[in-house]
């Protein structure tokens, strides 16, 4: 729990708040002796980190949230040979990877992921890395609505589909898999 003081917040007059940040790895940073701490402006706890000065210190929690997944453990456990996708945008990744992280060396795969661009793409050198060693049994496909110039070309320049695969990112814009690009795409979704 944070303590915010008695600050009105959307639902009413709090002083505690379960949920308050996202700790992470730093991007780059080859020490890994420290956890960087995502948070947005909008948040009450985030707008509290963002106004806080050197030095200034936080009673918090450890990170933590559930995701209720009763009702699949069947399908992901024993039905080896259903397809799994995994869909996710932006921050939302972040729960997502976990879970393909649990199967990805089992079972096939296909992960479609949309982000702003590779600034802003968590996990994507770890992604890659997935794609790379698991050629043909994860299809990896990603979406940048704004990508940047050091993002190169979509789908860079590849053209065997392994490469392909681990491209930083397949197509520019928002996910649409009616696309027509992404509808050609034949390795887009495990389906046979």
């Amino acid at each position: 729990w944070t303590d915010v003081g008695e600050e009105e917040g959307p639902y009413g007059t709090f002083n505690q708040q379960p949920r308050h940040y996202t700790s992470a790895l730093p991007r780059d940073d080859d020490k890994h002796d420290h956890l960087s701490i995502s948070v947005k402006k909008e948040g009450l706890v985030s707008r509290m980190l963002h106004q806080s000065n050197i030095g200034d210190e936080y009673g918090l929690s450890a990170p933590f949230g559930a995701f209720n997944m009763s009702g699949v453990e069947k399908m992901w456990l024993l039905e080896v040979d259903t397809p799994v996708i995994f869909l996710s945008g932006g921050v939302g990744i972040t729960p997502v990877l976990a879970m393909l992280e649990n199967i990805y060396a089992t079972r096939p795969a296909t992960w479609l992921h949309a982000s702003q661009n590779g600034e802003t793409h968590a996990y994507r050198d770890r992604l890659r890395e997935i794609a790379a060693v698991r050629a043909g049994e994860l299809v990896r496909r990603v979406w940048y609505e704004y990508p940047l110039e050091n993002d190169g070309k979509p789908g860079g320049e590849e053209t065997s589909p392994y490469l392909y695969n681990v491209a930083k990112y397949h197509y520019k814009g928002r996910m649409d898999l009616e696309e027509p690009s992404v509808s050609d795409d034949a390795n887009i979704l495990h389906l046979d």
